[in-house]
């Protein structure tokens, strides 16, 4: 197996018009020089495509009882090249994001119809807003709604490209923007009606300046796609952050369409459906829990501390179906927890958090180890263009200081959980990194105000 720098395909100092990956020579010999290449081989089997960049040879000669040449299109070479710069975790039906949340069914609706209308359904298709900014607060459920908009979207044919930011995830890719225009630009290259034109300004761009992969994010959606004629609608979907929302504030008022997800969109009514089907599941899957568990007070009252936070009742799923303690038991220590009075949007939720830390054996040191893990990782997140994802089992060398330490403080499965890191049947610490469920976590651990009802944390 010989690549591109394998002595038969080059002349001096020049990249001959082979281009050959991979190449296969069987019993072969070969000499070269300015003008020629000559080949002697019993089987040959090219399977890239000839390319010319810089001076190629004036005569090939092949000679061979067998020879195969697959012809490739400069497309699929400028395919393969956006590849290498991807961030393919970010995309919507990744391996990355199997475990992603999607909304319930029978929820969410008014939102979901809302999107629906904008992107041109029913009699809203002649809209001339071509941007709409999806917000809401932390945990309100907005990447559950986009994971859904972007399943219908692609059923019908409809979807062009998504990008998935997670500053959560076990890839170190989703938490950058370095990799989100050739993200966008490799997907949009493979829609059957851009491909032809797409493809071409693809290519031409990677030829002209192979560098341009390392330009600011500007220059390469000019060098990618320059075209007046933009036959996308875009939703970008953030918390409403100050700069983002200054962003949108400069923007002409008959451009961009906002959606807020607030008490409009009545969210305690999709909670309720969301946590009557959770109990549900696991009532069916534990036969000693009767119909009537837990009673509707019991459902009230989550709802409540919920405040539309959708990720405060999907944390208190993931902690009450925790095997192999009992869902009854674990409810009980929901339903004990008191959050303090106060206008702390978050308090139900840092409450929530903190009850789940103090049930580790050490909770001092398993909250010093996930503070450590998040700094590691944005130390690998700085680190240029290389994409670091580092095994789970590093990370507790790092951290441990007796063997197993690592796994018995880190058993928090509500919160923490394993992302493997290549193909593989079984998920264990040698094959998978760490990842957390969601931003309101790492936030929670990082603010000093919201911790001080740890020990040992002012």
């Amino acid at each position: 197996m010989l690549g591109n720098n394998h002595p038969a395909f080059r002349s001096s100092g020049e990249l001959t018009a082979w281009h050959c990956r991979p190449t296969m020579l069987e019993g072969a010999s070969s000499f070269h020089t300015e003008e020629i290449i000559q080949i002697n081989a019993e089987r040959v089997v090219l399977n890239n495509s000839r390319v010319h960049q810089g001076n190629s040879p004036s005569h090939v000669q092949v000679n061979a009882r067998e020879y195969h040449h697959h012809e490739a299109t400069a497309s699929s070479l400028g395919l393969r090249e956006l590849y290498r710069h991807i961030a393919s975790g970010a995309l919507h039906n990744s391996a990355d994001r199997f475990d992603a949340p999607k909304c319930h069914p029978e929820t969410r609706k008014a939102v979901q119809e809302d999107i629906l209308s904008w992107a041109g359904y029913g009699n809203n298709d002649d809209d001339p807003m071509q941007l709409l900014w999806l917000s809401g607060p932390a945990g309100s459920g907005k990447t559950a709604i986009m994971g859904t908009i972007s399943d219908k979207f692609r059923e019908e044919g409809r979807l062009a490209a998504t990008f998935f930011f997670s500053s959560v995830s076990g890839s170190t890719d989703r938490q950058s923007k370095r990799r989100l225009v050739t993200t966008l630009a490799y997907q949009l290259q493979q829609q059957q009606g851009l491909e032809p034109h797409l493809s071409h300004l693809v290519s031409a761009a990677i030829r002209k300046d192979p560098a341009i992969f390392d330009k600011n994010l500007k220059e390469q959606m000019e060098d990618s796609v320059n075209d007046h004629a933009f036959p996308f609608r875009v939703i970008i979907s953030s918390r409403p952050e100050h700069h983002i929302r200054h962003f949108f504030t400069t923007l002409p008022a008959n451009y961009t369409a906002q959606i807020f997800l607030d008490d409009k969109y009545q969210p305690d009514d999709d909670i309720t459906l969301f946590l009557s089907s959770k109990f549900a599941e696991i009532r069916r899957r534990y036969d000693h829990l009767p119909p009537t568990w837990p009673t509707e007070s019991n459902i009230r009252t989550l709802v409540e501390r919920a405040s539309g936070q959708f990720i405060y009742v999907a944390t208190v799923i993931r902690f009450i179906d925790t095997p192999p303690k009992l869902p009854q038991d674990q409810l009980n220590i929901v339903l004990k927890i008191r959050p303090p009075e106060g206008t702390n949007p978050f308090a139900s939720l840092d409450a929530l958090y903190t009850s789940i830390l103090m049930s580790s054996p050490d909770p001092h040191e398993t909250v010093l180890w996930l503070r450590a893990y998040l700094i590691l990782q944005r130390a690998y997140n700085s680190w240029g263009n290389v994409s670091v994802r580092m095994p789970a089992w590093i990370y507790d060398r790092f951290f441990e200081s007796t063997a197993g330490q690592a796994q018995m403080l880190l058993q928090l499965p509500s919160l923490v959980h394993l992302v493997e890191l290549g193909e593989s049947k079984t998920i264990s610490i040698s094959n998978a990194t760490y990842a957390l469920y969601h931003k309101s976590f790492p936030d929670f651990l990082e603010d000093p105000r919201r911790m001080q009802r740890l020990p040992g944390h002012p």
